[in-house]
């Protein structure tokens, strides 16, 4: 993680506890050097949990980073989760779940296809709805974004987590795949589409 500094930052805002504004700018004085001391994705998720929001334009600057996905992904889950900003990046969400061509281990796609799946939770979005069924019901995605989008459309129709697979396995299709979770989507989606 690098310097003990940020590395204690980081524990104490994992913790829940927040940051004074000092300790809020010394996190972002060292996002903006050339080489800083600690990784930046770390230094993004410490302004995202320690609220850090007036930083956002600084954070908004990471989405696009084609050299370092993992800084987009932590920047747009700082935005979206920790900040709930999600509905003012509706279109680099939408962006991102479809996919981008330096996001080559999709870590991005699949942290913007959980964040769809959040703000779907209160906000009706057609085009997003639709995203993520097509995601989950086309065979030839990678089976981690599959499973990623069956959790998210789950969340959209209002499941709680503890109703849902956990992550931490591969998902047997034959088993753990509730059918009614995508037929609450599709319902959803017409009647989202039919208003």
């Amino acid at each position: 993680m690098g310097d003990s500094k940020f590395k204690e930052m980081w524990e104490r805002v994992a913790s829940l506890l927040t940051l004074s504004q000092e300790e809020l700018a010394e996190v972002a004085e060292e996002l903006r050097k050339d080489k800083p001391s600690a990784d930046r994705y770390i230094l993004i998720r410490i302004l995202g949990k320690g609220g850090g929001i007036s930083y956002r334009q600084m954070v908004e600057g990471f989405l696009n980073s084609p050299g370092d996905p993992m800084l987009a992904q932590s920047a747009l889950w700082t935005l979206c989760i920790y900040w709930g900003l999600t509905g003012q990046y509706l279109p680099q969400v939408q962006d991102f779940v479809q996919g981008v061509s330096w996001d080559s281990e999709e870590d991005v796609r699949i942290s913007a296809i959980t964040i769809a799946g959040e703000y779907l939770r209160a906000k009706p979005n057609p085009t997003l709805l639709r995203q993520l069924m097509t995601i989950f019901e086309n065979p030839e995605e990678r089976q981690i974004v599959r499973e990623v989008a069956y959790r998210a459309l789950g969340r959209a129709i209002g499941r709680a987590h503890t109703e849902l697979p956990g992550g931490s396995r591969s998902l047997d299709w034959a088993k753990d795949i509730d059918p009614t979770i995508l037929q609450a989507a599709k319902r959803r989606f017409s009647e989202e589409t039919s208003e």
